[in-house]
């Protein structure tokens, strides 16, 4: 007979920025591919409300507030690194500040490589994120810094005297301006293909796992298995 008990793992502001970021993201990736490639004919784009405003323009600004929601969080997310509990903080993603620690992270890293490998029975036994999610997701943090940077870079091309040429104009130093397209389109694609593959994981671990990955997400609680595990009723 399994025991388990309820343990506090995702503090309020690391779910609210899970799902705020997962909103935005699902505005920014229909509302980016339209600016780059408009799916819709012009004559139809053009009367999308009564005032006859371009579908284009509903597009771009709904980017624009988007983008700037996404920034705020991920700039909130980076912060909570520093201050949130200890599931939430970037030593519990990567623990580079002490060797035993880290060694133990690996050794995690590599039976839970095992066990998507289908080399080892069960997976690991982990309240806080998994070592291999955890270098997935600190990849999806640094791909939303590049989105960022690159998006108000391309958004302050358009006003050399605004606010957005000022802070991160100098991401043009860095690539040229088609290249700098072209990386902010492919990141979109990759954040994509992450976002599908995290559904896919999590949906999994909920079905197959015992701890409440999804529903954590929901509540905070993750459920852990007691010291009684294996014990047999009297």
């Amino acid at each position: 007979m399994e025991t388990f008990r309820r343990a506090y793992v995702w503090q309020l502001p690391v779910r609210l920025w899970h799902w705020v970021h997962f909103l935005m993201m699902i505005v920014l990736s229909v509302t980016g591919y339209y600016i780059g490639t408009p799916f819709v004919s012009p004559s139809t784009a053009y009367t999308v409300s009564r005032e006859g405003i371009p579908l284009m323009s509903v597009m771009r600004f709904s980017h624009f507030v988007s983008a700037s929601v996404l920034t705020l969080v991920v700039i909130w997310r980076i912060y909570w690194f520093f201050v949130g509990n200890q599931y939430a903080r970037w030593r519990a993603w990567l623990p580079a500040d002490n060797w035993q620690d880290f060694k133990v992270w690996l050794h995690e890293l590599k039976e839970q490589a095992l066990y998507y490998m289908f080399l080892r029975r069960d997976p690991p036994e982990l309240l806080g994120h998994k070592p291999l999610a955890s270098l997935s997701y600190f990849a999806s943090i640094v791909m939303l810094v590049l989105q960022v940077l690159t998006g108000w870079a391309l958004y302050g091309e358009v006003n050399p005297r605004g606010i957005s040429w000022k802070l991160f104009g100098w991401v043009f130093s860095i690539f040229r301006r088609q290249y700098l397209r072209y990386t902010h389109h492919i990141l979109m694609w990759l954040l994509i293909f992450f976002f599908i593959i995290h559904v896919y994981m999590a949906i999994r671990d909920e079905v197959l796992g015992k701890h409440g990955t999804m529903t954590a997400m929901f509540s905070g609680y993750k459920y852990e298995e007691t010291p009684e595990v294996g014990k047999k009723a009297a």
